[in-house]
């Protein structure tokens, strides 16, 4: 967000938490990453190249 790394974790309904980063994987920010790989750059919120993904750890 804003040029500045932000650690999100994609879960389950009932487990979101968006103030902790826990983002339900039907959110759309979620969704916008689903697949990524580190190293990919994608667009959201209508921006191309809006996010760039530096790390997947699988859970």
């Amino acid at each position: 967000m804003n040029g500045k790394p932000r650690e999100i974790v994609i879960v389950g309904h009932d487990e979101a938490d968006p103030a902790r980063n826990r983002l339900a994987f039907t959110a759309p920010l979620a969704r916008a990453l689903l697949g990524g790989e580190a190293g990919d750059i994608t667009d959201f919120g209508g921006c191309e190249d809006a996010i760039e993904i530096v790390d997947v750890t699988p859970a």
